[in-house]
């Protein structure tokens, strides 16, 4: 089936990709785009599943050249390129399946639940080389009773090269951390910016854009550095 390719609006984290998983239909694993929110889903790839990729669950990104870059569960990184009306898709890397953000140079960053040197999950950099795409592991989870495991939720990336991101596990409590990465000549320095108290207290974000989803007078940033609560807050959604 041949779909012609819509065209993109560039703020794609405000909902206008949505996923979706037949799971009743073998073998299909469709892409949809919703834009704006209140109209129908369109269908513009199916993923064939095997090599070519299953159960897109993370929402994707779209990269300046009109890309969209996103991961499956069973696959790891992709790439869908306008082409001939449609969309032509590429493997990029089988490592990363949480979701992935771009910087300005185009590289890919993204997490994996598990894995890294330890097992324990690790922070990913897919940068562009003429080969297809280098990955370089920017850090490691160790369960050490102060760093997080599991990370799995989208990272954030600081105009000074900073990466930050939350973990589902680990830390002093067990229950989690919210982490910030800096680079420098030997690599990135990972810091523990705070430790997530309790799975048993209820109803506080586990993530940087939870932060900003918090209700009007309850959007206030964890306890921590100015910075990274500017940055919490900077992870709602794009507006129109």
């Amino acid at each position: 089936m041949n779909i012609a390719a819509p065209a993109l609006s560039i703020c794609i984290a405000a909902s206008l990709l949505a996923n979706a998983s037949l799971g009743s239909i073998a073998s299909a694993y469709p892409l949809a785009l919703q834009r704006p929110a209140t109209s129908p889903l369109t269908i513009i790839y199916t993923f064939t599943g095997g090599n070519g990729g299953a159960f897109p669950l993370a929402t994707p990104v779209e990269d300046r050249s009109g890309r969209i870059i996103g991961t499956t569960q069973v696959g790891g990184v992709y790439a869908l390129t306008p082409f001939n009306g449609g969309w032509s898709e590429s493997a990029l890397s089988p490592l990363v399946t949480n979701p992935v953000v771009l910087d300005k140079a185009g590289d890919i960053f993204g997490t994996t639940l598990d894995g890294g040197a330890y097992g324990y999950g690790s922070v990913v950099e897919l940068a562009p080389s003429a080969s297809g795409y280098t990955e370089t592991i920017l850090h490691s989870f160790a369960q050490d009773g102060i760093d997080g495991d599991n990370p799995a939720s989208p990272l954030l990336l600081a105009k000074d090269g900073a990466i930050f991101g939350t973990t589902l596990s680990g830390g002093t409590y067990e229950a989690g951390t919210l982490f910030e990465l800096t680079p420098g000549r030997d690599g990135y320095t990972e810091s523990i910016l705070y430790d997530f108290p309790s799975r048993r207290r209820r109803g506080r974000p586990r993530s940087l854009r939870d932060w900003s989803r918090m209700p009007p007078g309850r959007c206030t940033a964890p306890p921590i550095r100015a910075r990274a609560e500017t940055l919490a807050r900077c992870a709602a959604p794009c507006s129109s």
